[in-house]
């Protein structure tokens, strides 16, 4: 009996072969280079970025020097935490300024408005976490895998701080870096899901204004102004002495008075350039394209 169960097996499996083989060659397989750049293009862009991740805190300690390294990166993580606390608080701001938006121009009811703030809010947050635990595990891959080059080697031996923190701290940084990004990719989508029901058209391009405001209002205004919180962070990052040169000469020197014009000019682009990006990923143009079409018509209809 199981020498029978073995040749029907064996004779199934054959059948199976010779159909697979029968498949392949009706569909003519051959080599076409088109076909192959099509394949291979997003993958390449997609393990460039995650590249990215662990080689740009890499080639940043070994393309400076001892001191430079030093001060890399926790400049690098000072300026993604002064980052990130402001994208956070436009993401909340954006949010509630769609919410006011919806109460006062569209004269939603004050509980409904509310449910609606409530719930993007909510659902804008698990999508932050998701994409939080997936930075945060590509961004641990990344940088072992980048630790395989080889630490960088510093002529100083006296440094207060090794080579290791100084790349794990900038390692924090580029991850906390895209995080901020990914804050203001959700401040402009969870704004746009207030407004997308009393607006479909409006409700993207008012979410882009709506982020822009609150971006300003994020690092122009109490504690997240991003020149005095970067000096702030990194005076108590930095050891007292910095290759021979004192902490308060090195911050001063990493730090650059007019970095808040900087970012001010900034904002207005980086903004757009996100709000682009995420309306082409999620499909947004197309239909806003299409709804236009519709009321136009309507109109014309009207007329």
């Amino acid at each position: 009996m199981a020498a029978d169960g073995a040749h029907h097996w064996t004779g199934d499996l054959r059948a199976a072969l010779r159909r697979e083989v029968a498949t392949i060659r009706a569909r003519d397989p051959e080599v076409d280079a088109a076909d192959l750049g099509a394949f291979a293009s997003p993958l390449l862009v997609r393990l460039t970025l995650m590249a990215l991740f662990g080689l740009v805190p890499l080639l940043g300690i070994r393309m400076a020097d001892d001191r430079d390294a030093t001060v890399f990166g926790p400049l690098l993580a000072s300026a993604a935490l002064a980052a990130i606390s402001a994208t956070a608080v436009a993401w909340l701001v954006a949010i509630l300024l769609a919410g006011i938006l919806v109460l006062v121009m569209y004269r939603e009811a004050p509980r409904r408005a509310s449910r609606s703030v409530s719930h993007a809010a909510r659902q804008s947050f698990e999508r932050i976490s998701t994409f939080t635990s997936t930075l945060t595990l590509v961004s641990l891959i990344a940088g072992l895998v980048a630790l395989s080059f080889g630490l960088p080697t510093r002529r100083a031996s006296d440094l207060e701080t090794s080579v290791l923190e100084d790349l794990l701290a900038a390692q924090l940084g580029v991850l906390l870096v895209v995080l901020a990004v990914g804050f203001v990719v959700e401040a402009e989508r969870a704004a746009a899901d207030v407004l997308d029901d009393e607006s479909r058209i409006f409700a993207w391009p008012i979410s882009l204004a709506l982020t822009i405001v609150a971006l300003f209002v994020a690092t122009s205004a109490g504690p997240f102004e991003p020149t005095a919180l970067i000096a702030k962070l990194l005076t108590e990052w930095l050891p007292a002495d910095v290759g021979g040169t004192p902490r308060a000469v090195a911050v001063r020197e990493a730090v650059p008075s007019h970095l808040r014009g900087w970012v001010a000019v900034v904002i207005v682009p980086f903004a757009v350039v996100v709000w682009l990006a995420t309306t082409r990923t999620l499909g947004v143009l197309p239909r806003l394209r299409a709804d236009v079409a519709t009321a136009g018509a309507a109109a014309r209809r009207e007329l």
